[in-house]
């Protein structure tokens, strides 16, 4: 998977990226130009872990269904501790 550094109309790098795990796509939304863009996954994710391409998307969380291997998810918090997930983004 490619990683997004700039928007991909103004080419300016203050950027916010966010996976939207329900419609398996990017959302970028660009501070310069004021525009937020969709910028669909078409490469397929794979498990870092286990390298299985086998993931399966929900409303919450992305998880490797070979190891359960969570890769992304719209919690922050639980109970009270931020979730750290070295894997993937939020």
């Amino acid at each position: 998977m490619t990683e997004i550094k700039q928007c991909p109309i103004c080419k300016h790098d203050n950027i916010l990226v966010e996976f939207d795990n329900r419609f398996r796509r990017f959302n970028v939304f660009c501070a310069y130009c004021d525009k937020e863009y969709i910028i669909l996954n078409k490469k397929t994710v794979k498990c870092p872990e286990c390298e299985s391409d086998n993931i399966a998307y929900s409303e919450d969380e992305t998880n490797c269904r070979d190891c359960g291997l969570v890769l992304a998810t719209t919690i922050e918090y639980n109970a009270g501790i931020k979730i750290n997930l070295p894997w993937g983004r939020k």
